[in-house]
């Protein structure tokens, strides 16, 4: 792009079959400022299979935070609870948040 244009719009691709994504935030009050915590998952599924996961974190590190051991927890095993609470632990467990947001580690997790 040039320094005097600007970006108007961006069209992407339609998700494959199978393919889910959340978005979860945790906030101190009902309101839609910042948030104190937050995890974005996308998972390419089979079934109950999962093919491919991106996960990625809030609040936790000073930029967006992407969790490669987390999601490699993921792929190709059988999601169930139990799972679900392992890949929780890894994806915070090498986070490094400012000194004032450790407390927002266990949020996440």
């Amino acid at each position: 792009m040039q320094d005097d244009e600007v970006l108007a719009s961006i069209t992407l691709a339609a998700p494959g079959d199978g393919v889910r994504s959340a978005y979860h935030k945790v906030m101190d009050r009902e309101a839609w400022t910042h948030a104190l915590a937050s995890a974005a998952v996308l998972l390419d599924m089979n079934g109950d299979v999962c093919r491919e996961a991106r996960i990625v974190l809030g609040g936790v590190a000073p930029i967006p935070w992407r969790v490669p051991e987390a999601e490699g927890l993921l792929a190709g095993q059988r999601v169930t609870p139990e799972l679900a609470r392992e890949v929780g632990v890894a994806a915070v467990a090498g986070a490094r948040p400012l000194s004032k947001n450790r407390y927002k580690v266990p949020l996440t997790r």
